[in-house]
């Protein structure tokens, strides 16, 4: 029964509350938001698909983490240099601060055809590989539990 007993006297203690659109911050990288690198709907190639000569797949960023693969239709170009690709139903987990990993191409070079086909002035070799030789500062290493 003593316990059923309310002391007026008491009141809770306040609850701190975390400022809306805080993020926690993190000493080595940044953390990643979709909107500090690429919009939904834009497209990237993948390095890893260039290192594995796979020249006629681009990935559309879908949401946060959701890639979705665009596959090369061969016969559908129109103007030289322009490549057009069809969607596909494939998709694939992404990092958005992990920026080396991808190309980002503008969405000046993009022009939707119909719903399922989208035509791209593809980059030449050499613009992605300038783009690929630039480097991210070099993260600090995190202190180890066995340093302790």
């Amino acid at each position: 029964m003593l316990n059923c007993l309310v002391y007026r006297n008491e009141k809770p203690k306040p609850r701190r509350k975390r400022l809306r659109g805080s993020r926690p911050k993190f000493e080595h990288q940044k953390v990643a938001r979709l909107a500090d690198y690429a919009q939904k709907g834009q497209f990237l190639i993948r390095f890893c698909d260039i290192d594995e000569e796979i020249e006629d797949k681009i990935w559309c960023v879908e949401d946060h983490i959701l890639l979705r693969s665009w596959i090369r239709v061969p016969g559908m170009e129109m103007e030289c240099g322009k490549r057009v690709y069809r969607r596909n139903c494939n998709y694939t987990g992404w990092w958005p601060h992990e920026k080396a990993d991808y190309y980002l191409i503008s969405t000046l070079a993009c022009r939707m055809i119909d719903e399922k086909h989208v035509e791209i002035d593809f980059p030449c070799a050499e613009a992605i590989a300038k783009e690929r030789e630039k480097e991210e500062p070099p993260r600090k290493e995190e202190p180890s539990a066995e340093a302790s």
